[in-house]
């Protein structure tokens, strides 16, 4: 999986050292992938170009669905957010980076801010 990202990383051009979280998508963490399932990545970045600084923009009906940029690129779909718009979907509970940080190991390809932590430590569960 290291030379997927690093192809991916290298393609788009991305400072590897502003990469601060990565995880693996879609249909292959599902288990449902087929012989011609592509591999979807999450990057979440510290990036100060421009793009990467934009908020993201809600629809004015459902302020839950967003645009955003998906890069096809092989057999990899990418989608890349900044660390401050990850952490806006989070707070909205968009269902994928909720997902996301609470993936098993094996899909969570790099993890330097534990979001899980930082973003869910206070929560408890009551059970009556």
């Amino acid at each position: 999986m290291e030379a997927t990202v690093s192809a991916i990383i290298e393609e788009l051009k991305l400072n590897d050292e502003q990469i601060t979280n990565i995880y693996n998508y879609g249909s292959w963490v599902y288990g449902t992938n087929h012989l011609k399932s592509d591999r979807d990545f999450l990057f979440v970045i510290k990036d100060s170009r421009k793009k990467y600084q934009e908020r993201l923009k809600f629809h004015k009906d459902f302020d839950y669905f967003h645009s955003f940029e998906l890069h096809r690129l092989k057999d990899w779909d990418v989608t890349i957010h900044s660390c401050a718009n990850f952490e806006l979907l989070l707070e909205k509970n968009y269902m994928l980076v909720v997902e996301c940080i609470f993936y098993p190991d094996e899909f969570i390809l790099r993890n330097k801010i534990d979001y899980k932590t930082t973003i869910y430590r206070n929560i408890t569960i009551h059970y009556d």
